[in-house]
């Protein structure tokens, strides 16, 4: 690596020496490079990279300025221009390398900016070395304490009972006793014995200094070697080698214990089982905050000591415990002896304790020969810990910072398809881990491969990968006969490899800064990783079939067999849940984990192991506390699907196979391609996924019926808040179902065919009719229902285009009317022709879309299919009257004139491009739909979504699926709710721009990955990284970053524009953020982080939920309590199902009856009044008063709605008397002219404007 920078630095000099001169100074070259691969943050830095580009392309300007200088001084002296000119060689000799090494800084960090974010997160982890004294001091005390224990002679079970059955000199730790593994011994030939340790050293990271500061758990590992002479050959067989170092561990405790008596009370001891291996107790040492001046008390160093017992590297034969071996001797019923199943668990744990100080050696042989192998160490557990696998311990994924450390020692030997090299000793911290990610990422070594190495330093260092696998996790150890991976299961593989695709893409992004989404954000919170998540009690185990048990939680058999294959109960139950899930969702998983959560203890506490009290001899699960969690990543297009296909009719084997797996539910079907296969058909439900459907049938049919009736997910208290359409089977619909969105579209395509056929009768033809309603973006609140007409979107709009004309008036006023004038010639064209007489239609002052334009009408429409339009025209005049009219006022009134062209671009012209994106994207992204309405749901139950546009919420939403960061785009209502909040929650829309690439498809990138699979193998340098698909542009993503800094630059505080959204649409970013009131854009947020911080203490569960969705009105000034009409049902004309309604009761209605009079006033009759009430306040009091409602009073019970009120701050001080305030005031007492605002009065005139509608108003104390 070192000669191939001397040629890169030769090369660069020989090219810069041709006759090149600099044109800019050092300075600006450095800040040019600097903002490689990163946003340009200010306009300074946009013109100094122009005028860098500019100069780069010639350099006669330059030299030209040089040339007229030497004219200007050509009387100078020889000696003066040979100085001028050495000074110019030189400064041209300094750019010329200053720029070469920000270059390779680049290379090699991606960016200067990664590399000094990686340079602070390493200093800020770092140990504190006055702390690593404080455990020094200490391990010194403790190495001396276990020297100086005696040793015994050679002892029966009956001596060792004798001998732990006294107590200790310890007050709080008085009865110990031996952690046998289960089965303990009972009468065995063979004596136990304590000699004295054939070494003591540190291991793990502490012994390798390669640790960091973590919040919890930090250990260091004191591995105490036992000597070789306490074992014989065979003791590798039936647990002996085990009990031979329990009985260790043991005795040990007990003489630290007698030692220290009361002279150390601040220790606490425990028994830790490492990595949750039930074979592999140890010791554990903590101190409390007692006596914490005492020079051995490091609990303020926030370290755990854990000693750990092992074995000599060559007391066995490692030949003996290959995988594929079996060591631990059994008799299984009607089975002879060879027929005994593998015990790789039994197997693997043997070496592993054999081998600690072997594999220290391995990784500090790497580290003192490659420089930045410790940094890309730290940044590999970091990212490790942020994606859950917080340890290398069976229940975080047998994957941690160990497993990480060993993969990216072989790849700088080897890992080739011919042992060639993936990494190279002279790369940087950030290449390493690059590429270790990129080869979790792409490199199958589980099913279809494996990664072999020799660890003896005596043979070659060959590392090869292989494609034959073992169906399991493989990283093998020639030397050992270990398989690194020993404690990975194929599901833990699988995430981790998921994890190291999402994390390529990531680190492959040039567009925007993803360091916080490597390494800072925390990405494992199971209701917003997971899009389903499933929980279930433990049954108890059964050893045999005969064997009675009452258990609460049900039963299932766990075998000898199992057990010496398994080890522990919850390995087994594991597995077995992992083969159910596996066989039976197929295409619909993508990814899943399964947890045993003992709710009892927190999670920090286990995370290096299960820990139990030194007088208990084993750990036993608590059946009563803890539940098994199963977390699963669906895929999106087939979870849904009603339809599992297993294998073709004329597969006999297999399809007898599929018919035991599933069976009463299997059958036999012809598919459209004439095809038979066995097949398993679902019904679908709109209150729970189809995948959770399976997993409960699954469950019944392969585990104890007990369990399955208490599987439990949460995912169907978010889908109850979806409002279902008064359509046929709507319960039996699936979430993702648009059929209701698509007869709307149909009905337009149809009224679409209607209007096209009146061209020859109008004066000026029609061009095109554009959707922009919400409904044709399958996003609105509420499904489309015929003649729903109290639903406040059942009108949806739509804009009309003529074709090009110049006879246009060129007055906003005058265009309008003649639009206006169209719009009733289609009026009485649709009353006349017989071939629209079934469409109702009527025209319709508009004075709300765009302020001070009081002349727009719309042609409203029902078609006969019972939906409902609403028809704007848009002429090639709107846009430069509007833009004119800005341009010509005065600075003064340029805003008020720019908020009316915002506000006409959003409802002519943004809307449509939003509706075209929008609605491509909901066909890729199944649960889009569901999920805005949902969070359209929760907005308008909190009163913020009639403060907000529909594209504004939409845009929103949208950020959790086109830039999903480190997961995968969400695949339920719950899960892409949740991740919205969660954004909302940590957005600083004040200081952060929000940049959405609407073309970028998450799941196909990381598809794009697998592709390079072989490429990976054969590469000597990995450095051509996963493909991406077609997305944002860099200088696009300048561009967007660049307004937003101008923006802010002239509004800092937001207090016009609030929310910047910036897509390829809507470059400008500010149509649909602005002009939010500010206390509703600070609400938005709080709300957000008061519901994550709800789900995060009190969990998910249908009481939460509820609150989730309950508004907060005691923070308004006033409230008022409105009823619903009692002429009409707004929730049967709204379209919405009622749960206690009778089926034959909740009927369709076929057609919109006016009795004969005019359409408008049978409308009224079913319109909500609340809208006009609403519209009447904001008239009257906007100006003093901020109101919010719900937009939809048929979502609540009989049409039953609230208003709430906050008076603005500026409005309720005292103030001078004028005429014409504008509000209700009344004097002050003892100031003449000074007055206040007349609360009293003006609830009187509200309660009197509101009628009837108004239930009651409660004023807030103060």
């Amino acid at each position: 690596m070192v000669a191939t920078t001397q040629v890169k630095r030769k090369r660069s000099g020989s090219v810069s020496g041709q006759g090149s001169k600099p044109t800019i100074s050092k300075d600006v070259l450095i800040n040019v490079l600097m903002k490689n691969g990163n946003p340009i943050t200010s306009e300074s830095d946009q013109e100094t990279q122009e005028q860098y580009s500019e100069n780069e392309k010639s350099d006669t300007i330059y030299e030209e300025d040089e040339e007229s200088e030497d004219d200007e001084n050509e009387n100078d002296g020889d000696e003066k221009e040979a100085d001028a000119h050495k000074s110019k060689k030189q400064k041209t000799n300094m750019n010329a390398k200053d720029i070469q090494i920000a270059r390779e800084t680049a290379e090699l960090f991606r960016s200067n900016i990664f590399k000094l974010q990686i340079d602070e997160l390493v200093k800020e982890v770092k140990l504190n070395e006055s702390k690593i004294k404080g455990v020094e001091k200490f391990l010194h005390k403790l190495y001396d304490a276990i020297q100086d224990i005696k040793e015994t002679d050679k002892l029966g079970l009956d001596k060792i009972n004798a001998i732990f059955s006294k107590t200790t000199k310890h007050p709080k730790f008085q009865r110990i006793n031996v952690p046998f593994a289960d089965p303990k011994p009972v009468n065995i030939n063979y004596k136990l014995q304590y000699l004295k340790p054939k070494d003591i050293s540190l291991v793990g990271s502490f012994g390798l200094k390669n640790g960091i500061q973590l919040p919890f758990n930090n250990i260091v590992d004191l591995n105490v070697t036992m000597p070789n002479e306490l074992f014989e050959k065979k003791d590798y067989l039936n647990y002996r080698a085990f009990h031979k170092r329990s009985f260790y561990l043991a005795y040990i405790t007990r003489e630290l214990l007698n030692s220290v008596g009361t002279n150390l009370s601040f220790l606490k001891f425990h028994y830790e089982y490492v990595n949750n291996d039930m074979l592999t107790p140890s010791l554990r040492i903590d101190c409390v905050a007692n006596d914490v001046d005492n020079e051995l008390n490091f609990h303020k160093s926030k370290f755990s000591i854990r000693l750990i017992a092992s074995f000599p590297f060559d007391a066995f034969d490692f030949k003996k415990l290959l995988p594929d071996k079996n060591n631990i001797r059994i008799q299984l019923p009607n089975e002879e002896d060879d027929q005994l199943p593998p015990t790789p668990i039994y197997n693997a744990s043997l070496i592993t304790n054999s081998t600690y100080d072997h594999y220290l050696k391995l990784l500090y042989k790497t580290k003192k020969q490659v420089e930045n192998f410790h940094d890309a160490c730290v940044l590999g557990r970091l990212w490790l810990l942020q994606r859950g696998f917080k340890s290398g311990s069976f229940s975080h994924g047998g994957f941690g910072h160990f497993e990480f450390a060993v993969l990216m020692a072989l790849l700088l030997k080897g890992g080739g398809l011919d042992g060639n090299k993936i990494l190279l000793s002279g790369f940087s911290s950030y290449q390493l881990f690059k590429g270790t990610v990129k080869y979790l990422a792409t490199v199958d070594i589980a099913e279809h491969g494996y990664l072999s190495f020799h660890s003896n330093e005596s043979i070659a260092n060959h590392v090869k990968y292989s494609t034959d696998g073992f169906h399991v996790p493989a990283i093998f150890d020639k030397t050992t006969k270990l398989n690194i991976l020993w404690k990975m299961s194929i599901a833990s593989y699988q995430l981790i490899k998921h994890e190291a695709q999402i994390t390529l893409n990531l680190l492959n992004n040039d567009t925007k800064d993803t360091f916080d989404a490597i390494f800072l954000k925390k990405n494992d919170i199971p209701y917003l990783k997971y899009d389903l998540n499933i929980e279930l009690p433990i049954p108890a185990p059964k050893h045999s079939k005969d064997e009675k048990i009452s258990a609460d939680n049900g039963t299932i058999e766990f075998n000898a067999g199992e057990k010496i294959t398994f080890i522990s109960y919850e390995n087994f139950i594991k597995n077995r849940l992992y083969t159910i899930l596996k066989t039976g969702l197929q295409d619909k998983l993508k990814n899943l984990s399964i947890k045993i959560v003992d709710h009892s203890v927190k999670d920090y506490k286990q995370v290096s192991g299960v820990q139990t009290t030194v007088h208990k001899r084993k750990h036993e699960l608590n059946l009563s506390t803890s539940k098994i969690h199963i977390g699963l990543i669906l895929n999106q297009q087939e979870s849904e699907k009603l339809v599992i296909r297993g294998p073709p009719n004329s597969d006999t084997e297999a399809g007898e196979e599929f018919d035991q797996f599933w069976g009463e539910k299997a059958s036999l079907r012809k598919f459209k391609d004439s095809s038979i296969h066995h097949c398993v058909i679902w019904e679908a439900s709109a209150h729970e996924p189809t995948v959770f459907s399976v997993v409960k049938y699954l469950f019944s049919l392969h585990l104890d019926y007990f369990v399955s009736s208490k599987v439990q997910t949460t995912c169907g208290y978010f889908q109850s808040k979806i409002p279902l359409p008064t359509l046929p089977s709507a319960t039996k619909t699936s979430v993702v179902n648009v059929n209701s969105y698509n007869n709307l579209k149909t009905s337009f395509e149809n009224f679409y065919k209607v209007l096209m056929n009146l061209n020859d009768k109008l004066p000026l033809k029609i061009k095109t009719l554009l959707p922009n309603g919400s409904a044709f973006r399958y996003t609105s609140v509420l499904a489309p229902v015929p003649f729903a007409v109290s639903n406040p979107e059942f009108f949806q709009d739509v804009v009309l285009e003529f074709e090009s004309s110049k006879n246009w008036p060129d007055q906003i006023q005058a265009l309008e009317n003649t639009k206006t004038a169209f719009l009733l010639k289609i009026y009485d064209l649709l009353k006349e022709s017989k071939s629209s007489e079934h469409y109702h239609v009527f025209i319709e002052r508009d004075d709300i879309s765009v302020p001070y334009n009081h002349d727009i009408t719309t042609l409203n429409v029902i078609t006969p299919e019972g939906f409902g339009f609403r028809v704007r025209v848009l002429t090639e005049r709107d846009e430069v009257l509007y833009l004119r009219a800005n341009s010509n006022v005065s600075k003064d009134k340029r805003s008020v004139l720019e908020e009316v062209y915002l506000k006409f671009n959003q409802k002519y012209i943004g809307s449509i491009k939003h509706t075209r994106s929008v609605s491509t994207l909901a066909h890729h992204f199944l649960y889009l739909s569901p999920v805005i309405r949902l969070f359209k749901r929760w907005l308008d139950d909190q009163l913020l979504l009639s403060h907000l546009n529909d594209e504004l919420v939409e845009l929103i939403a949208l950020k959790v699926f086109v830039d999903s960061e480190s997961w995968l785009p969400p695949s339920s209502a719950q899960s892409g709710f949740l991740r919205i909040l969660q954004f909302l929650a940590t957005w600083n829309w004040k200081e952060v721009p929000l940049v959405l690439d609407l073309t970028k498809k998450l799941d196909k990138e990381l598809e794009g990955s697998e592709y390079e699979f072989l490429n990976t193998l054969h590469n000597d340098t990995g450095a051509d990284f996963a493909k991406l698909s077609d997305k944002m542009s860099l200088p696009l993503h300048h561009t967007l970053v660049s307004n937003f800094e101008k923006v802010r630059g002239s509004d800092p505080q937001g207090m016009r524009t609030q929310y910047f959204i910036g897509t390829k649409d809507d470059q400008s970013g500010i149509l649909w953020g602005s002009h939010v009131h500010l206390p509703i854009a600070t609400r938005l947020t709080v709300l957000a982080r008061i519901a994550i911080s709800l789900m995060e203490t009190q969990g998910i569960n249908e009481k939460t939920v509820d609150m989730l969705f309950k508004p907060a009105l005691d923070d308004y000034d006033f409230v008022i309590r409105t009823k619903g009409p009692e002429s009409s049902s707004i929730r049967e004309f709204s379209g919405i199902h009622s749960a206690s309604a009778y089926k034959n009761l909740s009927s369709l209605q076929s057609h919109f009856n006016s009795s004969g009079g005019l359409i408008e006033d049978a409308l009224v009759m079913k319109l909500d009044p609340m809208t006009e009430l609403m519209r009447q306040l904001n008239d009257r009091y906007g100006n003093i008063i901020l109101f919010s409602s719900h937009e939809i009073s048929g979502l609540h019970n009989k049409g039953e709605n609230v208003i709430t009120g906050i008076f603005y701050p500026n409005a309720i001080g005292v103030k001078s008397f004028k005429v014409n305030m504008g509000y209700n005031c009344q004097p002050v007492d003892g100031k003449e002219n000074d007055v206040v605002i007349n609360k009293k009065a003006i609830y009187d005139d509200i309660c009197k404007l509101g009628g009837d509608l108004i239930h009651n108003l409660f004023v807030k104390k103060i």
